[in-house]
């Protein structure tokens, strides 16, 4: 992480695990409970074992960070977004649907500090994914938009939580 360009020095690192994905899925378990564990934390570099429940839906979210992610088991997908410009020029609240990309075992994403966006969960079945983020995930402010409509939520539950309810919500249908 003292590398001057961080995503960089950090792309190779993550393809070495894409390389393995049941290797890193054996060093960090086989996802079977969604949750977010957390490897490493400092100011400066922030590592998790993010295991998505089945059906998990995040909504379009900012974490004004870079972010690298690679997914060991499961499906991935991720929407993005941007932010379009308002009538009088300035950036809208608002958030618009740009793209997207679907990771399975073994892909790598790597997302620049300005990235918006939301993820979708496998269906049916628990997804895991290293996350590593170029600061302290924890202890910064983040944007999260209505995926309906593209709007600003005032006041956006922690990631954490909306993984911890789609967890419930998924034992609840077992």
């Amino acid at each position: 992480m003292a590398d001057d360009d961080r995503m960089r020095a950090l792309r190779p690192v993550l393809d070495r695990v894409a390389a393995d994905p049941t290797g890193a899925a054996a060093a960090v378990g086989e996802p079977g409970v969604g949750g977010l564990g957390v490897i490493h934390r400092s100011p400066t570099l922030t590592i998790l074992n993010v295991v998505w429940s089945p059906a998990t839906h995040m909504p379009p979210h900012d974490h004004r960070m870079s972010a690298g992610i690679v997914v060991y088991g499961g499906r991935e997908d991720n929407d993005f977004y941007r932010r379009p410009p308002a009538a009088n020029g300035t950036r809208g609240d608002g958030v618009e649907p740009a793209g997207g990309r679907t990771l399975t075992a073994g892909d790598v994403l790597m997302l620049g500090d300005d990235a918006i966006h939301g993820v979708r969960s496998h269906p049916d079945r628990y997804t895991g994914a290293i996350h590593v983020y170029a600061g302290d995930f924890f202890d910064r402010e983040r944007c999260m938009w209505s995926p309906e409509d593209g709007s600003l939520i005032a006041d956006p539950p922690e990631p954490g939580d909306v993984i911890a309810e789609a967890e419930r919500r998924w034992q609840a249908r077992r």
